[in-house]
């Protein structure tokens, strides 16, 4: 656990590679780990700490116009209904590289 809270120490739980697919206000939650976790540093935080630690970061860094909501139906939900629809068009579903 030292080398994890020391990661979220330095870059909350934002992956080492940057994946194009990840929706911005994911990346922005997963940079705000580390402002919680430096609230206690034994910890490893939950996430959703920043909405009742930080309110006034989460309200000056929202877009009224640009919602979690709207991000979720253009990305997310497209890509579950996407993934739906191969399955059902091909009969199964596969788990992982195995092809079972």
């Amino acid at each position: 656990m030292p080398k994890l809270r020391e990661y979220v120490a330095k870059y909350g739980y934002v992956p080492p590679s940057n994946d194009p697919h990840t929706e911005a206000s994911w990346n922005d939650t997963f940079a705000k780990a580390k402002d919680v976790q430096a609230l206690d540093p034994q910890t490893m935080p939950n996430t959703y700490l920043k909405y009742y630690l930080f309110p006034d970061y989460v309200v000056a860094h929202s877009n009224p116009e640009r919602t979690r909501a709207n991000e979720v139906m253009d990305h997310r939900e497209k890509n579950v209904f996407s993934a739906c629809r191969a399955i059902i068009a091909a009969g199964k579903s596969t788990a992982g590289d195995s092809g079972d």
